[in-house]
């Protein structure tokens, strides 16, 4: 046989090797089959897991108990908030020692910058200037804004990337999320130069490059949140265009975003909405653009395991994204994505949105498979089952011939060949058995499941 040649040289990164974190061990790279082992071509479009599913059309949550199931997300697992309902002033000397930890943190660490340098002290003391702690006054007044264009939201307030080792892009650790049109913000803070704002979403908190946010005051922001006409993307990406012919691009959304409609008028081929902007001298503006009605959906979709899988089969082959990186999405920026289009507001990250939903079980290390095949056999539903590993999450799909499977964005899995294990690089939305990966030192994603939840009552 032929000896296959490494994708990129053996390198080493910094957590996990499967998913969405990256290896701690020494492996070489090679890029992975169109198809994935035990993976078959029809297994690859929603409708073969439709036609093995029950009652796929059942609704599982009416949008009154969607409501209360976010309200309890909000309230009692504290894993989302409200921008609105976001305290108006804070205490500075807490987002000062926020600010402070976070970039000790990062800074205590060897990381390495775009050129493949060493980020030294220079480096990181230009940024801590920049972060212009010493203005932060003992109550902070905060204000409100919209973004007004795709935006990376930044732990630090910097473009420059870090990273694990040199020449590995992929894992940017300072990118912590990435913001789409229409998001509402919090403006906490501002950097020493101005270009950079500290925000807070309802999802998380980071650095947004200013000229990315509109302030508004919170009129306009209740305004614009609370309207009862409105469009959510159900396409993986839906294009904005500023005007009726679509000829002048705007920017893009990605799936799940919410945007108010208009004019509403279910015949047109073309849907008009309202996207935050920035008028003369700064000021708000909601702004008529236009989208394409095959985008998007008047509302929210129902919530049934049809409609999930038909959302989540549409992000098929889509690529992966850390935090956001390059425009697209990771494992869970995915979940978030397609739960999204139901209305269900699901937490920014994997450990996070392994706590949501109705019935669940945790797996120790002492857990075994059957244990864990057991309960998926007996609680899984097919298209509303998240499956949680450190680091990692991803969908229940159904079982095939005794074999679990998932579709989720996933970087990479591991393989034995011989004695050696190699890591194949998948780097997109696939579906995959989920005893891939068996056999090598860290095991299949069956052996590494440690959450399983119904996003149900």
């Amino acid at each position: 046989m032929k000896k296959e040649i490494p994708l990129i040289f053996t390198i080493l990164i910094f957590a996990f090797i499967s998913g969405c974190r990256t290896p701690e061990k020494k492996y070489h790279y090679y890029p992975s089959s169109v198809e994935l082992p035990n993976t078959s071509r029809e297994m690859k479009t929603a409708g073969f897991w439709i036609s093995k599913s029950t009652e796929p059309d059942k609704i599982i949550l009416s949008k009154k108990e969607i409501d209360s199931f976010n309200l309890s997300n909000e309230t009692e697992l504290k894993v989302i908030s409200d921008v609105l309902k976001l305290p108006r002033v804070y205490n500075g000397v807490s987002v000062k020692k926020e600010l402070i930890g976070t970039f000790k943190n990062i800074s205590k660490r060897k990381y390495h910058l775009d050129s493949g340098d060493r980020a030294d002290k220079k480096f990181f003391i230009k940024i801590l200037n920049l972060m212009n702690l010493t203005e932060i006054p003992n109550e902070i007044s905060s204000r409100y804004g919209f973004i007004i264009r795709f935006s990376d939201q930044r732990l630090l307030p910097v473009t420059t990337g870090l990273y694990s080792k040199k020449g590995i892009s992929n894992f940017d650790v300072l990118q912590n999320s990435a913001m789409d049109i229409g998001t509402p913000v919090l403006l906490i803070h501002e950097s020493l130069d101005g270009k950079w704002y500290y925000i807070r979403t309802s999802l998380s908190s980071g650095w947004v490059a200013a000229s990315d946010v509109v302030l508004c005051d919170y009129e306009d922001l209740a305004s614009y949140c609370g309207k009862a006409d409105f469009a959510v993307v159900v396409s993986p990406k839906a294009d904005i265009y500023e005007n009726l012919s679509m000829t002048e691009h705007y920017g893009y959304v990605r799936m799940g975003v919410k945007l108010p409609l208009s004019e509403y008028d279910k015949k047109q081929d073309v849907v008009s909405v309202l996207i935050p902007a920035s008028a003369a001298e700064g000021k708000f503006l909601a702004k008529k653009c236009y989208i394409k009605r095959s985008d998007v959906n008047f509302g929210y979709l129902v919530y049934t395991k049809r409609n999930m899988l038909e959302q989540a089969f549409k992000m098929l082959n889509s690529p992966y994204g850390w935090g956001g990186m390059y425009g697209e999405q990771d494992c869970s920026r995915f979940i978030q994505s397609v739960f999204a289009c139901m209305g269900i507001s699901m937490p920014r990250n994997s450990y996070s949105q392994s706590h949501v939903g109705g019935i669940g079980k945790r797996f120790g290390s002492k857990s075994g498979i059957a244990e864990k095949l057991e309960f998926l056999e007996k609680e899984g539903k097919s298209g509303i089952t998240t499956l949680y590993f450190p680091g990692h999450i991803m969908l229940f799909i159904g079982f095939i011939d005794g074999r679990p499977y998932a579709v989720h964005n996933i970087w990479a899995y591991t393989q034995r060949i011989g004695s050696e294990d190699i890591v194949r690089i998948i780097n997109k939305v696939a579906v995959t058995d989920l005893f891939l990966g068996s056999e090598t030192r860290r095991g299949s994603f069956m052996d590494r499941l440690s959450v399983i939840r119904v996003v149900s009552k």
